[in-house]
């Protein structure tokens, strides 16, 4: 096999087990919050890894560029399969949120390494097909997680789910060790500076928000800290996009959202986000609490949605 195909099998085994992982902790956070406790940490098990991910992805595109992708990318997964291995110890749901959300500083740099490892290897003409067979083993992926994380824990334990991971992770580092050459920006763009004040000011508005958000009802204290969060992450986020406006490279390019192909796009996933992130956290809990269904029932109940969503993926 050659270098070329050594590479993209990495990268593809390395991303299919981050879709897969996804899908996968769904069915099982029902059994993890009755084992552990801390009900009012479940949705946190999702958005710190969403939050972790989306906040770190545009640093380190840019360090793709300055490292080479090949020592990102295992750096990367080397975080992520770590991350697994400690959720799978942990003893507290606070645990729980805590590595995950360091599975998620692992997956923000496995993506953006994997995709310009991607565009490293093949030319323009062959990405379409390679982004299809991606996307086709993601959706695969994502089918068989719930039904397989069901499976596993009410045959073994919930923590084995997140063990799993990390055979596929090793034989993707192995491949990708091999297989990818470490590749950087030339010499004379890497004067280009990280804008660390960008990215401090979105991730400060990410964070206050769904914080302010989560506590807005909670209870007359933290409510009314709520709100103060809610307004804050505006303040921060108004700021942060005349930042970036201004900023000779700055880690969100504005001017991209222009173009009326990339903010219809942005606003899409915002919302296909917003709807399959709600229903693959929630339709397991209520399944599993108001009717009694197993782990394994709620697994195969989620097949029908990711289906279809890869299937209407694929004719979008």
């Amino acid at each position: 096999m050659s270098k070329k195909r050594l590479a993209f099998s990495g990268i593809l085994i390395g991303m299919s087990a981050s879709a897969l992982m996804q899908t996968l902790v769904a069915t099982s956070l029902p059994v993890i919050v009755r084992e552990l406790g801390g009900i009012h940490l479940y949705t946190w098990v999702f958005a710190g890894y969403m939050l972790a991910s989306t906040i770190t992805i545009p640093l380190f595109g840019r360090l793709a560029d300055l490292v080479g992708r090949r020592t990102l990318y295992i750096s990367g997964l080397v975080l992520f399969l770590v991350a697994s291995a400690l959720v799978g110890q942990a003893q507290s749901m606070a645990q729980v949120v805590a590595f995950r959300i360091l599975q998620g500083i692992g997956a923000g740099a496995v993506a953006p390494a994997a995709l310009a490892a991607i565009g490293d290897l093949f030319g323009e003409q062959e990405r379409g097909k390679i982004f299809g067979i991606i996307g086709a083993v993601q959706v695969l992926a994502n089918l068989i997680g719930p039904p397989l994380g069901g499976w596993i824990t009410d045959t073994f334990s919930w923590r084995w789910g997140f063990y799993l991971v990390l055979p596929i992770g090793v034989v993707a580092l192995l491949l990708t060790w091999i297989g990818l050459d470490d590749k950087t920006l030339p010499s004379e763009w890497r004067n280009l500076s990280i804008d660390w004040l960008g990215a401090f000011g979105i991730g400060a508005a990410l964070c206050a928000g769904l914080v302010g958000l989560q506590w807005v009802g909670a209870g007359n204290t933290q409510s009314t800290l709520g709100i103060f969060l809610v307004i804050f992450a505006g303040i921060m986020l108004v700021f942060s996009l005349r930042w970036e406006r201004n900023h000779p490279d700055p880690v969100m390019p504005i001017a991209l959202l222009r173009h009326p192909s990339m903010w219809k796009a942005a606003l899409g996933t915002l919302l296909l986000g917003m709807i399959t992130n709600s229903a693959i956290a929630y339709f397991p809990l209520y399944l599993e609490k108001i009717h009694a269904q197993s782990a394994t029932e709620t697994g195969f109940a989620l097949i029908p949605m990711l289906l279809l969503a890869g299937v209407g993926s694929g004719l979008g």
